[in-house]
């Protein structure tokens, strides 16, 4: 059965939202049929479970049947992807390419609640960064709600002992204040999970306003 991208796109954000999933990506055949899922997941929970959660999931809510060999998880230590801060974490964050278009989206939890955030623009190696932390501050803004809100003002990487360092700058406001905060998280590989804690990092004293 050929599947539309908007299916494709309510079946990913779903799949999301399963217990140790940190991020996934469909694949569609030339027939526009799955032919395969690739999941990014903690280690919280068990590769097969992850996949029976995802057929079973898929099957609930769409109808669609998938045999588990087009399910491959990927799984990696969950120490700084899933930090908390003031009881708010990184719940999944995922980065799309249409032509020349990307867009990073950022799913915060906390309480159990999730607050998502969405960051578009023209594709480089630099918007990466900025589509990240942005998508990060939309979802905060959604936690926070429209009387207390975060800005971007500057963010920058720097060379420290050896290591290269995402510093953020945030801006705080609402009717009687207008502060900054500074952030900080090295940079390894995880560049996206990495913008996302730099800026609860800056943020992490003020998220119970």
């Amino acid at each position: 059965m050929e599947l539309d991208t908007k299916i494709i796109s309510e079946m990913e954000k779903m799949i999301d939202q399963l217990s140790g999933v940190i991020s996934n990506k469909i694949i569609q055949d030339d027939q526009g049929e799955i032919a395969e899922i690739h999941i990014l997941a903690d280690k919280s929970r068990n590769p097969k479970q992850i996949s029976r959660d995802v057929q079973s999931a898929l099957t609930a809510k769409f109808n669609i049947s998938i045999d588990y060999k087009v399910i491959s998880v990927a799984e990696i230590e969950s120490d700084g992807i899933h930090k908390s801060f003031g009881g708010i974490k990184l719940k999944s964050l995922s980065y799309d390419l249409e032509g020349i278009n990307g867009k990073a989206r950022v799913i915060l939890e906390k309480d159990g609640i999730s607050y998502e955030g969405e960051y578009g623009g023209i594709h480089s190696g630099n918007f990466l960064k900025m589509a990240f932390i942005n998508a990060t501050i939309d979802a905060l803004n959604k936690y926070t709600g429209k009387e207390n809100v975060f800005m971007v003002e500057d963010y920058k990487v720097i060379g420290l002992a050896e290591r290269r360092v995402l510093v953020v700058a945030i801006a705080f406001i609402n009717a009687k204040h207008r502060d900054l905060y500074i952030g900080n998280a090295i940079l390894n590989d995880e560049t996206g999970a990495e913008c996302v804690n730099g800026v609860l990092d800056a943020v992490n004293g003020i998220l119970d306003v």
